[in-house]
């Protein structure tokens, strides 16, 4: 399908919208989108602006919307790659089990009663990581026939190795 040539200027420009509106709205302090052009002029030029907007913006909103683009560039970029790899626009992590590993991975932590923290990674998000990690190594080893790789078999045990995942999750949620 071919894309108007206008479509990215387009998302670009409401991302940039979406952006200043996000620095703008928030609960620690009233901000409108004047003093929001000033503090980027002013990161921009080197000027001096009111410090407590310099905090507000520079310190508390800016770092949460940048990591909201990244992440979200993130995500559009990881569910490419999984459409690409199947070869259809549907796929996603549900229906490939990698979900429902992250799920069991998280519930037998929680399960074990593990209580710690890892750079800022706590325990249950860790278990959730590795169980995702170890299902989509155990689909991608179990699909992978003489050096090939299938879409549909790929698919298939995916979602058998999901439903695996999903009858343990539920029974240590018992």
């Amino acid at each position: 399908m071919k894309r108007p040539p206008y479509a990215l200027a387009l998302l670009a420009s409401s991302l940039a919208v979406s952006a200043a509106l996000a620095l703008s709205v928030g609960p620690d302090a009233s901000v409108d989108w004047k003093a929001v052009l000033e503090w980027g002029l002013s990161a921009v030029s080197g000027t001096a602006i009111d410090e407590r907007l310099a905090v507000v913006i520079g310190e508390l909103r800016a770092p949460r919307v940048a990591l909201a683009v990244f992440v979200g560039m993130a995500l559009g970029l990881s569910g490419a790659i999984m459409q690409a790899l199947f070869s259809n626009p549907l796929a996603e992590p549900y229906v490939t089990g990698i979900s429902a590993g992250a799920a069991l991975g998280a519930i037998a932590t929680l399960s074990a009663g593990l209580q710690f923290s890892i750079a800022g990674m706590d325990a249950m998000a860790l278990g959730g990581f590795v169980g995702a990690a170890l299902v989509s190594s155990a689909i991608y080893r179990l699909a992978r026939r003489q050096g090939r790789l299938s879409p549909t078999t790929l698919l298939l045990i995916g979602i058998a190795i999901g439903g695996i995942a999903q009858a343990f999750t539920s029974w240590f949620a018992m």
